[in-house]
Formats: structure tokens, C-alpha cells, sequence
């Protein structure tokens, strides 16, 4: 499904190949870096961040459309064009994890596996919840967080200590 989109702001994806007991995602190529390039070299203006956010923004409606949720959504996983676009990027996460979720629900066990990036992932995603488009725009709200205010809004040590902050705090204000 991901390989068919065609968006300007989705990474184009040419093929999908199994290398022994390994996926690769054949893509195209982005000149410009990651947004996580781009915000540690402390060049993005607010006006930048916010276009590359709305870029994003775009290419998630186009996956929600057709089904895809993205499930980590973070500066890494957002490419940069040559000529200025934000390219969503790092399906993997998608394609694997829902079928890792179909065999899961099929055997009737707990699948026991963590989805994404837990320093961007919904308290929900903590709780093994069918993942919802609401999932990806929540982790988008803290890369612009973390854009504006240069950094994470919560931080810990371990996977743990991190989601009981997101659970028992509210996000920061951005002063």
C-alpha cells in the first residue's frame, strides 16, 4: 500500500525485498538529511519547522486514507528534499508491525512488542491498543514540540520511567 501511494511528501518507495531472513525498502534517495539533521545544526526557523510539519501532516492523511498508520513518526524518520520538502519516510514500522498484530490477535496471545519510538509514541501505544491515525498525529505534535523547544517534552532514563511521565504529567508548556 505504501509503495502505491503517490504523495509529494511520502519518500517514494520502489520495491520491497527479502535478503535471506531480512526486509530492505528499496527508496529514493533525499539529499537534504533528516529534520533530526536539520534541527541539531540549529538552522530551522519556526516558519521551516511549521512547513515541514504541515508536509508531514499531509503525507499522514494520504496513508490514513488507504489505511497505512505510520507508528513512528519522528525527525529521523522525516527526510528532506532537495528543493525544501519534508519526505515521510521508514515504513517498516508499518508494513511489519500490522502483521505482526494479525498473528498476534490470530493466536490469541499478547504480542508483548512495543510499537515505535517511545519518546514519540502515545500513552496508548504503551497499553498494546489497536493503533488509530490518532496515534501519528500525537507523535507529530511532539516533533513540533521538540522543534520549537529543542528538545523531547519528557525524558528518563528507561522505557519505563519514561511512560509513567507521559501518563502521570501533562506536556510541558512551550514558554
Amino acid at each position: 500500500a505504501v509503495a502505491r501511494l503517490d504523495h509529494p511528501n511520502v519518500i517514494q518507495i520502489h520495491d520491497l525485498e527479502r535478503i535471506g531472513e531480512d526486509w530492505a525498502i528499496d527508496m529514493a534517495y533525499a539529499e537534504g538529511g533528516s529534520l533530526a539533521d536539520a534541527a541539531a545544526s540549529g538552522a530551522l526557523t519556526i516558519q521551516e519547522a511549521l512547513s515541514f510539519v504541515r508536509d508531514v501532516l499531509g503525507a499522514l492523511a494520504a496513508c490514513h486514507e488507504v489505511g497505512v498508520i505510520h507508528r513512528d513518526v519522528k525527525p529521523n524518520n522525516i527526510l528532506i528534499s532537495s528543493d525544501g520538502r519534508a519526505l515521510l519516510s521508514d515504513f517498516g514500522l508499518a508494513a511489519i508491525l500490522a502483521e505482526h498484530h494479525r498473528t498476534a490477535v490470530a493466536s490469541a496471545s499478547s504480542s508483548g512488542l512495543f510499537v515505535g519510538t517511545p519518546r514519540y509514541a502515545p500513552p496508548e501505544s504503551w497499553n498494546e491498543q489497536e493503533p488509530t491515525p490518532a496515534w501519528d498525529v500525537y507523535s507529530v505534535g511532539m516533533v513540533i514540540f521538540e522543534l520549537v523547544a529543542g528538545k523531547t517534552p519528557y525524558d528518563a532514563g528507561s522505557p519505563f520511567a519514561l511512560m509513567r511521565q507521559m501518563i502521570e504529567h501533562p506536556v510541558p508548556r512551550l514558554v
